[in-house]
């Protein structure tokens, strides 16, 4: 991509075509680039991407917001060779990103976005009493609890061998086999 804006900025205006060119490769260039960072940033925080590309997305609006100012101080008058000037200036900040990028990335998964295995959560019910009695159903082998799918063993709190059924009132203990 920034071999694309040294060429937008280094070839006359009189070859048109191979500037269209170059700047068709830096869109097709840019979207590879949002592809792989959109990539690694689900790799490295798992479950917790949808915050990371909020804050991404907060980013660009910002730079697209302050970007239109800097660019008309410095092309007021839209000549080419302010434009090179332009072309020149984003190559390098690509070129200087780029590597800062491939040398410190590592879309290995934080400690942070890792599950525990172990973890065991409490819940106390208290069920409505109807005529019907108490009735807990969930899926065989699986339950959905914040959009995550888990095997869960719900057994009563007090008397873990005594059955369910029956029970208006209860505490369970829900923990993953």
């Amino acid at each position: 991509m920034c071999i694309c804006f040294i060429l937008m900025a280094a070839i006359p205006s009189e070859f048109g075509w191979i500037i269209q060119i170059a700047y068709s490769l830096v869109n097709s260039f840019s979207g590879l680039n949002a592809v792989g960072v959109a990539k690694c940033v689900q790799l490295m925080s798992q479950h917790h991407s949808h915050f990371i590309m909020t804050l991404m997305s907060l980013i660009n609006s910002i730079v697209i917001l302050i970007l239109p100012p800097i660019v008309s101080l410095i092309a007021p008058d839209n000549s080419p060779k302010q434009w090179a000037i332009i072309f020149y200036i984003i190559s390098v900040c690509i070129f200087v990103t780029m590597l800062f990028f491939n040398f410190t990335c590592a879309v290995t998964p934080r400690n942070w976005a890792l599950e525990d295995k172990q973890q065991q959560t409490i819940v106390e019910m208290e069920p409505k009493k109807s005529s019907q009695g108490v009735t807990i159903e969930f899926e065989p082998d699986s339950k959905v609890i914040s959009g995550k799918i888990h095997n869960l063993q719900i057994l009563p709190l007090d008397s873990p061998s005594e059955p369910i059924q029956g029970r208006t009132e209860i505490s369970l203990i829900i923990t993953k086999p």
